[in-house]
């Protein structure tokens, strides 16, 4: 009998430098039964088979595999490579920073989606497939030619390389530090343990070169103790603790940059 089920295929996605890899296991696969359309932000992939099983029976399963990609590709310079058990997709993206997913932040993760590890890290050699298949790119079946020219503020003052070189933070990466501030403002105390150390931070920003007023003259403790710590937090929160003395802040709002710095 003939099913109209569709059926989400494995696949698996790495990237190497400008290129994610995004191979599509579907096995008896023939072009004709294979439909590819790629968008900037899109893929949608589909295909069907006949299966033919023993008595003569057949039976015919449809795939379909729709991805809503992280970032922009350049769809007229992406290319696929069709196997008997596999196409693979070659898309270039427009940005060549790292992607952390395929899809976008809010889509979940497919429960069929592994990890290429074929292609990782920032090795551009050619795969096995390229010497064995012709390789098509998507324009020639159709797809966008036309590519975009976008132009930012850092592409003009010719900061590209600054630009991929900045971390993509995702909203959620922020929570432990938003609950570190949280405490820091409901305790912005400090313990015993952590008083000799913020006390020669405290007299860094604020004795500088005046050496003879520094704390540990009068209260040496019982351990000695380095000031290498002290010397690289002092540094670290100098512009902000700074910047909140020229406008005569107290010294409590110096506690907390130096806190949070820490």
């Amino acid at each position: 009998g003939m099913s109209e089920e569709e059926w989400c295929p494995i696949y698996k996605w790495g990237q190497r430098g400008g290129t994610v890899y995004v191979t599509i296991f579907v096995p008896c696969l023939n072009e004709e039964a294979v439909k590819l359309n790629i968008s900037p932000l899109e893929v949608d992939f589909s295909a069907a088979r006949v299966a033919t099983f023993a008595g003569g029976k057949t039976a015919e399963r449809k795939y379909r595999l729709k991805l809503n990609l992280r970032e922009e590709v350049d769809e007229s310079r992406c290319a696929y490579y069709l196997r008997h058990d596999h196409v693979r997709l070659e898309l270039a993206k427009r940005k060549a920073a790292p992607w952390r997913s395929l899809q976008a932040a809010h889509v979940p993760k497919n429960p069929n989606e592994r990890p290429d590890f074929d292609h990782m890290g920032d090795d551009d050699d050619d795969d096995d497939d390229a010497p064995a298949q012709t390789m098509k790119t998507y324009a020639q079946r159709g797809g966008a030619t036309q590519q975009q020219q976008r132009s930012s503020f850092f592409s003009d003052f010719g900061l590209d390389g600054l630009l991929r070189a900045m971390p993509t933070v995702e909203a959620w990466e922020m929570l432990p530090v938003a609950a570190c501030m949280l405490f820091l403002c409901l305790c912005p105390f400090n313990k015993v343990e952590e008083s000799f150390n913020l006390q020669a931070t405290h007299d860094l920003l604020y004795h500088g070169r005046d050496l003879a007023s520094y704390d540990h003259h009068d209260f040496p403790g019982v351990v000695p103790r380095t000031f290498l710590g002290a010397i690289a937090l002092a540094v670290t929160s100098a512009p902000l603790a700074l910047f909140f003395q020229l406008f005569g802040a107290p010294k409590m709002a110096t506690l907390l940059v130096v806190r949070a710095t820490l």
